[in-house]
């Protein structure tokens, strides 16, 4: 589970069937939220897990001018909290394992 934009969206099977891409997780609605190339040079997140509950609901307001959700949307869940979690404790980790290979590249 990840808020996804509701203004655009990429579906599952253009990304299956894009060349150089490889689809590695996708939501329980079926809209994708990791991919990676064939290299392993790019990763493409098409979610938005850097939200915070009170963020998303921050922005909801701030994109609505009041507190009433869209479509019945509650939006004061978290239902993405552990993939988040997953997400960048993983994300932390690959940076802390590979930090000198990193380093060479911004020298």
């Amino acid at each position: 589970v990840a808020p996804h934009a509701r203004y655009s969206d990429i579906s599952v099977s253009a990304l299956e069937q894009a060349s150089g891409i490889q689809l590695l997780a996708v939501t329980a609605d079926n809209h994708p939220l990791l991919a990676t190339s064939d290299d392993g040079h790019n990763t493409y997140l098409f979610g938005h897990l850097e939200y915070r509950q009170d963020g998303l609901w921050a922005e909801h307001a701030r994109e609505t001018n009041g507190p009433e959700p869209r479509n019945n949307e509650d939006v004061t869940a978290y239902p993405w909290q552990q993939t988040r979690t997953t997400f960048f404790d993983a994300w932390l980790s690959l940076v802390s394992e590979h930090k000198d290979k990193f380093a060479s590249l911004t020298a």
